[in-house]
């Protein structure tokens, strides 16, 4: 069960930007995503408006709303391939949409003029890959496209978790607009893809700069049990060329028996005179486990740690970060799953997370700092 997956997901355009579609097919695939989650400290938006919308969990991104029944996301995809060529296209439509558009407090007039302003918000992806008839192990991509970069992936059906990591949410960008030329070196064991991309994510409404942004990716399986991934990408992400922005990623996967598996994540980023002239420097590791003891079950620890003591990441790279941004984040996670039938899957999660200073998390007030936050999640998953 687990190679198809771990294969999927470090293959050079992620889980969700792969399809094996045979000549002149037509496939049309679909999926819900919807969850209700309540925390102690949920509080008002920070910055936000103190009247408008619901209260808020820090620190996270497509699951931070509190006391709510969300549609994170309902998506469509197209898939057609004609010789050669493959097309895809999935339409998305949600909060997980606001949130990839550029959005984080929905209620905030700046974050909401972000959203309304990229022209690609609810396509989630789109894109078209090229096999020369006389190179075929050589795949040509162009457009929109999530992230290679990290074990976890957008889309929560993808992952063993409901929430994202801290990894997930500060230290990589989650989807790009660009070229991806792909080699499979040795196929099925050794690929490698070159990245010719627009900045960080690739939001048009947000460019601040003329450079793009370049990326390596290698996946290797090893044998049929350990998988090995590399990413890098590197570039301008500022007005100022000398303000390079580079990140290392690699991720590995094992499977121990056919009921266990183990995976871990380590990330390494650092932006040139990002903070009056100093280097900002962030870096995070995250361990998971899933043990499926019985069919169609399965229990999944997360461990995880985010050292963003200059606080330039978990400001959302800001310059001038507070000091509630300079912290080191802890967090853990225990998500179990229950598969109903081939299309429909629930899930409930508990999370606590821990700060060794105080601010980045509040209490329910809005304005005590404290140190640690828990979350308690269930989320109903369709697709087809």
């Amino acid at each position: 069960m687990l190679i198809p997956l771990v294969m999927s997901l470090l293959a050079p355009l992620g889980a969700q930007a792969q399809t094996s579609l045979n000549n002149g097919d037509l496939q049309i695939k679909g999926s819900l995503d919807v969850y209700y989650q309540t925390s102690p400290q949920a509080h008002r938006p920070l910055g936000g408006s103190s009247t408008l919308g619901p209260n808020e969990i820090e620190g996270r991104s497509f699951d931070r709303l509190h006391n709510q029944w969300v549609l994170n996301s309902a998506e469509i995809s197209i898939l057609k391939k004609h010789k050669q060529v493959t097309f895809r296209m999935d339409l998305m439509f949600g909060m997980m949409a606001d949130v990839l558009a550029g959005n984080t407090q929905l209620v905030t007039p700046a974050d909401a003029a972000n959203e309304a302003h990229e022209p690609t918000k609810n396509v989630a992806q789109a894109f078209v890959s090229y096999q020369p008839e006389r190179f075929e192990n050589l795949t040509v991509t162009a457009g929109k496209f999530y992230t290679p970069v990290g074990f976890e992936v957008t889309k929560t059906q993808d992952n063993w978790q409901v929430s994202r990591g801290f990894l997930f949410n500060y230290a990589i960008p989650f989807w790009h607009q660009g070229l991806s030329v792909n080699y499979a070196w040795v196929p099925s064991k050794f690929t490698t893809t070159l990245l010719l991309l627009n900045a960080w994510d690739g939001r048009l409404s947000q460019e601040r700069n003329t450079q793009s942004t370049l990326g390596l990716s290698a996946n290797w399986a090893a044998n049929d049990a350990l998988s090995l991934v590399y990413n890098y990408l590197g570039g301008s992400e500022s007005a100022q060329s000398r303000q390079r922005r580079d990140v290392h990623e690699m991720n590995a996967s094992w499977t121990a028996t056919s009921s266990l598996i183990f995976a871990g994540d380590v990330v390494f980023g650092q932006e040139k005179e990002a903070l009056a002239g100093a280097d900002a420097r962030w870096s995070a590791a995250a361990l998971y486990l899933k043990w499926s003891p019985v069919e169609n079950f399965y229990l999944s620890p997360r461990f995880e740690i985010f050292d963003g003591s200059d606080g330039f990441a978990l400001s959302g790279f800001n310059p001038t970060p507070g000091v509630a941004s300079r912290q080191k984040l802890q967090g853990a996670t225990l998500t179990a799953a229950w598969r109903l039938d081939e299309s429909f899957e629930t899930r409930l999660e508990a999370r606590r997370d821990q700060s060794d200073g105080e601010g980045f998390f509040v209490d329910a007030d809005g304005t005590t700092a404290i140190n640690h936050q828990e979350s308690f999640t269930a989320a109903l998953l369709y697709q087809f």
